[in-house]
């Protein structure tokens, strides 16, 4: 029994691991990509905010998915279909089926991040093990976003980008194999659950105002982080000559908060306080946007920065990030106690579909023209002030 329960705190790590790992495994071989290809840079940085925004989006009907096969068969069903369907981009002839076949795999692993959360409510009970498990998920997705690039950039360098795309699929296999040894879950399988029913849930969510509005504060403070994670690669390309099996250690210090902060971050909260984490938090969003300004004002052409300049307004974001989420998460989930697998879903496409936004808009930002990404994380930070304010406004109601 005790086995059993330490792979089930842990289950939500692995998710977590799965997804980030995805949808960053692709982004030291762009420049192969755009050989192979022979397309553009906007383009595939397009293809992969459209895979963030609907990979959000999928949460609509994986809900209900989940409710019909019970959480232990739907992440199994699922983790398989994934191994098959993900190894499929590895040969991709053209950038159209490698743009849809990324997608795709996008959507499917998106079934896995709605169950990091969801599977949580669903099998823990004690407050302690909920906030680590809420936690911990987040120390392995940042440690994914960067170790899964740095050994498909290696791989790539070495033997082609195609088989840098094994990396993901090799893990589900690793992954089915703690799926099947986890016990029934407590939640009863709803075989009438209709897709009508799940929205209508989301939409009853929404109605609670505390919930709503955090999480409205993790699509913004998301929007900002989860798109630098991706732009960065996109920005230095053009004005530097980095090897592609070196383009991922500029994912490292934005990447690093997240691996580290996770493991201590309690007992800071109990020394300090979260309101005064909080406004620290926030503290370092505004130097963000004042630091993009200041770099894009000292350096009228990019080329003249040191390369290593523009990754520091994303390390304060991420820390940022790293830190709020877990907060406005709990805030938000310890308001609800049915329908967790739609609350779930919602957290899903405020996090990633945000982030797919926000890759987006990034996607028309250089960095000769760098003060865009600093009007983008002003407003942003500010929304993210309003959504907070309204939040502790909007007392608290269980849904």
């Amino acid at each position: 029994m005790k086995n059993k329960q330490h792979i089930i705190l842990y289950i939500p790590m692995c998710l977590m691991l799965s997804y980030w790992g995805y949808m960053k495994v692709a982004l030291p071989i762009i420049p192969d990509l755009l050989t192979s290809f022979h397309t553009t840079q906007t383009l595939l940085h397009q293809f992969i905010s459209l895979a963030f925004i609907l990979s959000g989006l999928s949460s609509i009907f994986w809900g209900v998915l989940i409710d019909r096969f019970e959480i232990k068969y739907f992440l199994i069903s699922v983790t398989c279909i994934g191994i098959v369907t993900l190894s499929l981009i590895s040969i991709s002839t053209n950038v159209w089926f490698w743009g849809l076949s990324y997608i795709i795999g996008a959507i499917i692993m998106g079934g896995l991040i709605v169950c990091s959360r969801s599977f949580v409510m669903i099998y823990l009970t004690e407050e302690a093990d909920i906030k680590k498990a809420l936690t911990m998920p987040m120390m392995a997705g940042f440690s994914a976003a960067f170790f899964t690039p740095y050994i498909s950039g290696w791989l790539a360098s070495v033997i082609g980008w195609n088989y840098a795309f094994f990396i993901i699929p090799l893990w589900l296999i690793l992954l089915l194999s703690l799926l099947t040894k986890l016990p029934p879950s407590p939640q009863t399988v709803n075989k009438n659950s209709r897709f009508i029913d799940n929205i209508k849930a989301m939409l009853q969510h929404l109605k609670n105002k505390t919930f709503l509005f955090n999480i409205l504060g993790i699509a913004c403070v998301s929007s900002i982080s989860q798109s630098y994670y991706i732009a960065i690669i996109f920005w230095l390309m053009p004005n530097y000559n980095i090897p592609i099996q070196n383009l991922a250690l500029y994912l490292f210090p934005l990447l690093f908060p997240g691996m580290i902060i996770p493991l201590f971050i309690q007992k800071i909260y109990r020394k300090i306080g979260e309101k005064q984490m909080i406004i620290l938090y926030i503290t370092l969003l505004f130097t963000a946007a004042f630091i993009a300004f200041y770099l894009n004002a000292t350096f009228s052409i990019a080329k003249q920065a040191n390369s290593w300049l523009w990754v520091i307004p994303g390390v304060l974001c991420s820390i940022s990030l790293v830190c709020l989420a877990p907060i406005l998460s709990f805030r938000a989930l310890s308001t609800v106690k049915e329908h967790y697998n739609s609350a779930s879903g919602l957290l899903t496409i405020a996090v990633y579909s945000a982030g797919g936004v926000g890759i987006y808009i990034t996607s028309f930002i250089t960095l000769n023209h760098f003060y865009l990404e600093g009007i983008f994380i002003l407003i942003t930070t500010i929304l993210l002030i309003l959504c907070m304010n309204k939040s502790q406004g909007a007392g608290t109601i269980r849904t």
